[in-house]
């Protein structure tokens, strides 16, 4: 059972807690260092940012004003992140592989979206997972709905305009007919197939033990799926990660409306609420620049 009384366990605490923030974001420089400011870095807490290689200029502004803090951390190897495709995989690897190359020590990783808010203190963040001790996942088997997305070629997802009607509409008719003549690629198995939110808090050990997991074959076999920020760690976690040291909850607040594929922007009153009805949400998405600012003027 989670603890969720946010009691100070002052033994275990006496070591600060450091966590590493992953941020990836395409837009809003006010929005990202209003964020930044709300995890109230320790000095040995980290910020990576890894900004959409389309997003010259925010990049550029990103750098300037955090280029010479020595615990915000801005990715120059960037992708060109792509809606569905495994450009968003690919980005958080470059986020992982810079914190392995510099060798920090820290405790959690937690992986958040540029649109992201805390609906707590990062404090509070700090004391619930000393006392959980374990990484928050949000994974589940559901082979049989998205099978599809994995062992049929989906060849649209790096393609900037893949959201259209058209492409849509051309990826779901090659579906079908992979489908029909019995095409399935032999990438994974379907007992391997899992699906969860991207964003993630991963104990050290964890990150480190799937890192290791990491390699061309692997990647290779991802190629052509989608959605696979959906699944790449999701199944990693699955297949290398006893399930009693994870927490299948992603310590987020997200909504989507009406089957839409993607989450509504929220406002104030939906986080005031979860703030005081869910002891275990730490963060929610989406947010808009201005509902951030209020939010963390007011409650944090």
């Amino acid at each position: 059972m989670l603890d969720l009384s946010f009691k100070l366990n002052k033994l275990n605490m006496d070591r600060k807690m450091n966590i590493i923030y992953g941020i990836q974001c395409h837009k809003n420089l006010n929005q990202i260092d209003s964020l930044i400011n709300s995890l109230k870095l320790s000095d040995n807490d980290y910020v990576f940012i890894h900004v959409d290689k389309k997003s010259d200029f925010l990049f550029n502004n990103i750098y300037k004003k955090y280029h010479n803090i020595h615990n915000v951390i801005v990715i120059k190897d960037r992708v060109d992140v792509n809606w569905s495709g495994f450009s968003q995989v690919m980005a958080t690897l470059k986020i992982i592989s810079l914190i392995k190359t510099m060798k920090i020590n820290y405790d959690f990783f937690c992986l958040i979206s540029g649109e992201d808010c805390l609906l707590q203190t990062s404090n509070k963040l700090k004391i619930f997972l000393n006392n959980n001790n374990k990484s928050f996942v949000d994974y589940s088997n559901d082979a049989t709905n998205y099978l599809w997305r994995i062992n049929y070629f989906n060849f649209f997802r790096e393609n900037k305009k893949n959201r259209s009607l058209y492409l849509r509409l051309t990826s779901k008719i090659l579906t079908t007919i992979q489908k029909k003549l019995k095409i399935k690629r032999k990438n994974f198995n379907e007992s391997e197939i899992h699906i969860g939110s991207q964003w993630l808090t991963l104990k050290s050990s964890h990150l480190d033990i799937i890192y290791e997991k990491i390699d061309d074959c692997l990647l290779n076999n991802f190629k052509y799926t989608s959605c696979a920020d959906e699944h790449f760690f999701q199944m990693l976690i699955y297949k290398y990660i006893p399930s009693d040291e994870i927490v299948k909850d992603n310590l987020h607040y997200i909504v989507f409306d009406n089957g839409e594929s993607s989450p509504k922007y929220l406002r104030i009153n939906d986080l005031k609420e979860k703030k005081l009805n869910n002891k275990n949400l730490f963060f929610a998405r989406k947010v808009n620049e201005e509902t951030l600012l209020n939010w963390n003027k007011e409650y944090l």
